[in-house]
C-alpha cells in the first residue's frame, strides 16, 4: 500500500493566516505536542470524537502525549453544531483558564471550537447565552460576512486534528444551530481560523467510507457554486475548474479500497487546494448552501448528504438562468469526464445531472424522499434559507419562498434510471482494482426540466 508523503504549509497565502500552517501526512500526537510547545501553550481544552473515544486509543493516546497540560475536555458534539455545546466549550475554557482547543474528529467539532473561540473573547462570563451569542451571529449582518463591531479577536489558539473531507477547517467560519430557532447561524472572524491543521493519513482511516465520502462530496460542492457564482473570478476559473475535475477520480479510488492510505491522502491536498482558490476569490457560496445548513438544521440530515441531495437540483435551476452563471454551468460539464468516459450521453449530461451521476457512483441518497424529509417541512426550511446570508449571494437571488420549494420539488422527484457499466480502461485508468469494480454500474437519475426561478 502506498504511504502519504507528509509535508508542512501555510494554509493559505493571504495576511491574516500568516504563521497558520497545515501539516499533510502528520503523525497528530507528534504534531499536536509540538506546536502546543511552539505556541508556548501550557492548557489544553481537548473537544473530542464520542466515537473515537469509546471505540478506539487515538483520544487516550493524544491524553497521555500532553499529560498533565490537558486541563479539560468535552467528548462529543452534536451534529450541526448546537449553540448550546460551543457555549459549553466557551465556559469551561474560561472556567479552567485554558489557553489553547485541540479538536480531533470532524465538522461539527472544528465549528464548535472556532465559535467558542469568538465567544470567549467576545463574551463575558455571565452573559454566554443563547440570545448574546445570537447576537454575534454574521447572518444577520450582510452577504459581506462582516464579523459584527462587538466581536473582538480570539485570543485561544486552536489546533484542529481533522478526518473528514467537508474543508471547513480550512475557513474562518463555523455554522451552529440556534436551539430556539433551529436555524443555522454563521459565526465569522479573520483571526478565527485554526492555528494548525494537522492531517494524519492513518487516524482518517478510521472515518467510515461513507462520511468521509459524503463530506468530499460538500468540498465539491464548494468549488461548483463558485463556479456558477454571479460574483464569480474570472482569472481563478480554470484553476477552480482544475480542483474540481479530480474530485471523482478521487473520491471513486477511495470506494473501491477504503483502506487506500494514498487515495485519502490525495483527496485532502484536492479539498485544501479548492478551498484556497474559493478563499482567494473571496466568492460567497449560494442557494445550495443556504438550503443545506437549513436542511441539516431543521430536517437533521447528516452534513454530507445535504450537498448530495442540494446540489445537483440547485444546478438544474441555474441551468435555465440567461445569467453569468451559464459560463460557469460550461465549464462544470467537463468535470467528471469519468463518467462521460463510462458511456454517460453528453447531449443528456447537464451540470445537475453530472453532479447526480457522480453522487450515485458513490452510492449515495439524491432525493428527499430517501432520506425522510417530506413536503411538510418545506416551509420551514425555505424561510429559513431565505434568512442564510447565501441566499443573497445566489447568482439568483433567493427572494420568496417559492423559489427555495421549487428547488426541494426537484429535490423530491424520482425520475428516469438509466444504467450503464463502467468501462474498464476508465477504471485501469483511474489506477482502481479492476476485481472490485468491474460488475459495478453507475446510475444516473435524469431529472425532468427546471422551469426559470422567480426573479
Amino acid at each position: 500500500m502506498a504511504h502519504a508523503k507528509q509535508f508542512r504549509t501555510e494554509q493559505f497565502d493571504f495576511e491574516d493566516r500568516k504563521g497558520h500552517d497545515a501539516i499533510f501526512g502528520a503523525d497528530y500526537l507528534s504534531a499536536v505536542s509540538a506546536e502546543v510547545e511552539t505556541l508556548g501553550r501550557s492548557k489544553v481544552y481537548l473537544v473530542v470524537s464520542g466515537s473515537l473515544h469509546a471505540k478506539s486509543d487515538a483520544v487516550r493516546k493524544l491524553e497521555e502525549k500532553l499529560g498533565s497540560k490537558v486541563c479539560g475536555k468535552k467528548v462529543g458534539v452534536k451534529s450541526h453544531t448546537p449553540y448550546d455545546e460551543v457555549l459549553q466549550i466557551a465556559r469551561e475554557t474560561k472556567e479552567t483558564s485554558a489557553d489553547i482547543i485541540v479538536t480531533l474528529r470532524s465538522r461539527s467539532y472544528t465549528d464548535a471550537a472556532k465559535a467558542a473561540r469568538i465567544i470567549h473573547d467576545s463574551l463575558s462570563a455571565d452573559n454566554m447565552d443563547v440570545e448574546s451569542m445570537e447576537g454575534l451571529a454574521t447572518g444577520l449582518m450582510d452577504e459581506n460576512l462582516d464579523a459584527p463591531p462587538m466581536m473582538y479577536k480570539p485570543i485561544l489558539k486552536l489546533i484542529c486534528v481533522r478526518t473528514s473531507l467537508s474543508a471547513g477547517e480550512w475557513t474562518h467560519a463555523a455554522g451552529c444551530t440556534n436551539p430556539t430557532t433551529r436555524m443555522k447561524q454563521h459565526f465569522t472572524h479573520p483571526a478565527a481560523a485554526p492555528n494548525l491543521i494537522a492531517l494524519d493519513p492513518q487516524l482518517a482511516l478510521t472515518t467510515p467510507l461513507d462520511l468521509w465520502l459524503s463530506t468530499g462530496v460538500r468540498s465539491v460542492d464548494h468549488c461548483v457554486e463558485m463556479l456558477c457564482s454571479g460574483r464569480r473570478n474570472d482569472d481563478l476559473q480554470p484553476l477552480c475548474r482544475g480542483r474540481a475535475e479530480g474530485a471523482p477520480q478521487r473520491g471513486l479510488r477511495c470506494k473501491a479500497d477504503e483502506t487506500d492510505v494514498s487515495a485519502r491522502a490525495d483527496c485532502r491536498i484536492g479539498s485544501w487546494k479548492a478551498m484556497r482558490t474559493v478563499l482567494q476569490g473571496r466568492v460567497a457560496p449560494g442557494a445550495s448552501h443556504a438550503i443545506i445548513h437549513q436542511l441539516g438544521a431543521f430536517c437533521g440530515v447528516p452534513h454530507g448528504i445535504t450537498s448530495c441531495i442540494v446540489l445537483s437540483p440547485v444546478l438544474n435551476a441555474l441551468s435555465s438562468q440567461r445569467s453569468a452563471a451559464a459560463a460557469g454551468m460550461r465549464y462544470l460539464l467537463s468535470v467528471p469526464d469519468t463518467l462521460l468516459q463510462a458511456g454517460l450521453n453528453r447531449e443528456q449530461a447537464d451540470a445537475g445531472n453530472l453532479v447526480k451521476a457522480f453522487v450515485k457512483a458513490l452510492g449515495f441518497p439524491t432525493t428527499l424522499t430517501e432520506v425522510g424529509v417530506g413536503e411538510d417541512q418545506w416551509d420551514l426550511v425555505a424561510k429559513a434559507a431565505l434568512q442564510d446570508v447565501f441566499g443573497k449571494t445566489n447568482p439568483a437571488k433567493l427572494e420568496n419562498i417559492g423559489q427555495v420549494k421549487e428547488i426541494l420539488a426537484m429535490a423530491k422527484r424520482l425520475a428516469q434510471l438509466l444504467v450503464f457499466p463502467v468501462a474498464a480502461s476508465v477504471v485501469t485508468h483511474m489506477h482502481m482494482r479492476t476485481e472490485c469494480v468491474s460488475t459495478r454500474t453507475v446510475l444516473l437519475y435524469t431529472a425532468a426540466s427546471a422551469s426559470t426561478l422567480e426573479r
